[in-house]
């Protein structure tokens, strides 16, 4: 078996991009350590897909992708709180559209503190710029992110964040 040892790869032509697939071909990222102190409830529980205006919108970014054909892998973390026991929901969503990936977490008390980690696998299906967004979600009472009912915490450190990596097919 034959071995090759480069230091770097470089597409044949510029303006092109390297293609092999099942590796990254990019990943874009943002975090967000505002607090804040309590987005009102207005997500209703149903068998409906949850709308923008209905949750409390965390941590956005945008992504470029390199080839229409492309696989986008998808993480966030929002660490917060929220006042009364409710249906909560982390939403992903991408430009104005409705949701595209929902996580429900039930809390059974008052005033927990709680973290919402949400993954989705999509095709990119375009090379057209597209925003994601991340945000939260409550039936009753208000949720909070980046801290609790109380305050933030952690100075800051404690923040939402999204992460979206390009894989090539």
């Amino acid at each position: 078996m034959s071995k090759i040892f480069v230091d770097t790869v470089e597409p044949k032509t510029s303006g092109n991009n390297v293609k092999i697939p099942n590796h990254v071909i990019q990943v874009v990222g943002n975090t967000n350590s505002t607090y804040n102190g309590g987005a009102s409830s207005g997500l209703t529980r149903d068998d409906t897909v949850p709308q923008q205006s209905e949750v409390h919108m965390c941590v956005e970014v945008d992504i470029t992708p390199k080839f229409a054909d492309s696989k986008l892998y998808i993480q966030a973390s929002i660490p917060g709180g929220h006042q009364y026991n409710s249906y909560t929901a982390c939403c992903l969503f991408k430009d104005s559209g409705e949701a595209i990936q929902v996580l429900p977490q039930y809390f059974s008390s008052n005033g927990t503190n709680a973290h919402w980690n949400l993954t989705h696998f999509m095709d990119a299906g375009s090379t057209a710029t597209a925003t994601f967004k991340v945000g939260l979600g409550t039936n009753s009472g208000t949720i909070h992110q980046n801290g609790d009912t109380a305050s933030r915490r952690y100075g800051g450190a404690s923040a939402s964040t999204i992460v979206i990596m390009e894989i090539a097919q």
